[in-house]
C-alpha cells in the first residue's frame, strides 16, 4: 500500500499521542487505585477489630477456621497454649506460608491477656503496589520511544542516502545512485535524483566523447594548415601564426591524450606497486630540473594495489603541475609519503604562488584556470582533473590546500595493499 510521507508521520504522532493518553490514564487509575486501597485498608482494620473480639470469646480452631472461610481471610492466633494458623478455606496451613502472602502489618491485633491475632487478608494481595507499577510504566514507555526511534530513523534513512548521492554528484562522481525502498514522496525524489544523475552522466560521456572526436578530426587542417604555413613568405605575422598552431596541436593531443587515459581507465589492471620506487622512476623524468625537487622515501616499503601506468601519469601530472607554478627561486617541491588512519598519503607540496581560496574547490573541475591575473596562464585546465579520476579510479581521494598567497599542497589517500 502507498502512503505517503505525511501519512506516515500522522500515524507516528497520533501513536505518540494516544500514547501519552493511556499513560495519562494509567497514573490516575494507579492514583485513584493507592486511594481506594488506603480507604479499604482503614475499613479493614476496624473488620479486623470486630473479628479479633468474636476470637477472644470464643479461641478454638473450629470458631477460628469457620470465621476464615466465611470472611475469606488467613489467620494466625498465637495463644500460651499454641499457634493456630488457617488459611482462606479455614484449613490448616503452616506460619511462614501465611506470612509471605500478608499484604500489612497492621492488621496484628494485640489482645490484654498477651495473644496475638494476626489477619492476611486476600484481597490486598491483589492489588499492586505503585512502586513496581511506575517501573512498569517507565519500561513500556522507554520501549515505545525507542521503536518510535527506530521507526523515524527508518523513514528519515533515504534522505540520508540521497544526501551521500548529492555529495558524490558535487564531487563530480555522476555514477551514484540512491536506493529506491519506497514510494512515496521521498521515492520520488530518490527516483528523479537518479534521473538526473543518469542524464547528466550521459551528458559528461557525450561531451569527452565530442572533444575527442573533434580533436580527432581537427589533426587533419592544422596539419595542412601548418605545410601551407611554411610556403608562405616571411613576414611579422608568420611567427605568431605558427605559435597558435603549435598550441592548437598541444591542446588536440592533451585532449587525445586525456581520451585515451581514459579508456584505460575503465579497463585498468591492478597489480601490487611499490610507491617509492614509483616515485623516484617518474623524478628521474625530471632530470633537468631535479635541483627543484626534494624527495623523502620511507623507510619501509608502501605497497598499493592499482594500474602503475595510470598513478606514474598521476604522479607526473602532480609534479610537473607544483614545478609549473613555482619558479626557480623559491624553495624546492617537496614529495613525501606516510601513512594517515591505515592509508597511505602522498603530498606534493610547492612555494609557488598559491590558489585563492575562492578557486580551491573548484581547482580539479575540467578547463578551470585560476585567476590569470596572478600568473595563472599556463596550462588548459586539464591536469588536475585528470589526476582527480585516476585517483577516484583508485578508490582514493585527491584535495588541496593553500592559504592563497603562497604556495600550495596536493594530498592523495590511497588504501594499502
Amino acid at each position: 500500500m502507498k502512503k505517503s510521507l505525511s501519512t506516515r508521520f500522522t500515524q507516528a504522532f497520533l501513536a505518540l499521542a494516544f500514547l501519552v493518553i493511556g499513560l495519562s490514564l494509567l497514573f490516575n487509575i494507579m492514583l485513584t487505585g493507592r486511594m481506594v486501597l488506603d480507604g479499604l485498608r482503614r475499613s479493614l482494620t476496624g473488620y479486623s477489630k470486630a473479628l479479633a473480639h468474636t476470637i477472644s470469646q470464643d479461641p478454638t480452631r473450629e470458631t477460628i477456621s469457620e470465621l476464615a472461610a466465611k470472611h475469606w481471610v488467613g489467620i494466625i492466633y498465637t495463644s500460651e497454649n499454641g499457634i493456630i494458623a488457617v488459611n482462606g478455606y479455614g484449613e490448616d496451613q503452616p506460619v511462614e506460608n501465611l506470612l509471605r502472602e500478608r499484604a500489612s502489618k497492621e492488621f496484628i491485633h494485640l489482645e490484654q491477656d498477651g495473644n496475638q491475632i494476626v489477619f492476611v487478608w486476600y484481597l490486598l494481595v491483589f492489588i499492586p503496589t505503585h512502586k513496581p507499577f511506575i517501573i512498569g510504566l517507565l519500561i513500556l514507555l522507554g520501549g515505545i520511544l525507542f521503536a518510535a526511534h527506530l521507526y523515524l530513523k527508518g523513514q528519515l534513512q533515504p534522505l540520508l542516502w540521497l544526501k551521500k548521492g548529492v555529495d558524490q554528484v558535487a564531487v563530480g562522481n555522476f555514477k551514484v545512485r540512491a536506493p529506491i525502498i519506497r514510494q512515496d514522496e521521498i521515492g520520488q525524489v530518490a527516483q528523479a535524483f537518479n534521473e538526473m544523475a543518469q542524464r547528466i552522466e550521459t551528458m559528461m560521456a557525450d561531451r569527452e566523447r565530442l572533444l575527442a572526436d573533434v580533436s580527432h578530426e581537427l589533426r587533419s587542417p592544422i596539419a595542412r594548415m601548418k605545410v601551407a604555413l611554411e610556403l608562405i613568405p616571411e613576414h611579422p605575422r608568420k611567427q605568431t601564426i605558427s605559435k597558435d598552431l603549435k598550441e592548437m596541436e598541444t591542446l588536440i593531443s592533451v585532449l587525445l591524450e586525456r581520451e585515451k587515459i581514459r579508456g584505460r581507465m575503465e579497463r585498468r589492471e591492478s597489480v601490487p606497486i611499490e610507491l617509492n620506487t614509483l616515485v623516484n622512476g617518474v623524478l628521474d623524468l625530471f632530470a633537468d630540473q631535479k635541483a627543484r625537487l626534494q624527495f623523502k622515501p620511507t623507510q619501509g616499503s608502501l605497497l598499493i594495489s592499482g594500474d602503475g601506468t595510470l598513478l606514474e601519469i598521476l604522479i607526473k601530472n602532480l609534479v610537473d603541475n607544483a614545478l609549473k607554478f613555482s619558479s626557480e627561486d623559491r624553495a624546492p617541491v617537496q614529495i613525501s609519503m606516510e601513512l594517515k588512519d591505515g592509508k597511505i598519503s602522498l603530498l606534493v607540496r610547492d612555494d609557488g604562488i598559491g590558489v585563492p581560496k575562492a578557486d580551491q574547490e573548484r581547482i580539479f573541475e575540467p578547463f578551470v584556470k585560476v585567476n590569470p591575473a596572478r600568473g595563472h596562464r599556463v596550462g588548459y585546465g586539464l591536469g588536475l582533473n585528470l589526476c582527480m579520476r585516476i585517483v577516484e579510479a583508485h578508490g582514493g581521494q585527491i584535495s588541496m590546500t593553500s592559504n592563497g598567497e603562497r604556495g600550495a599542497c596536493v594530498e592523495v589517500l590511497l588504501d594499502q595493499a
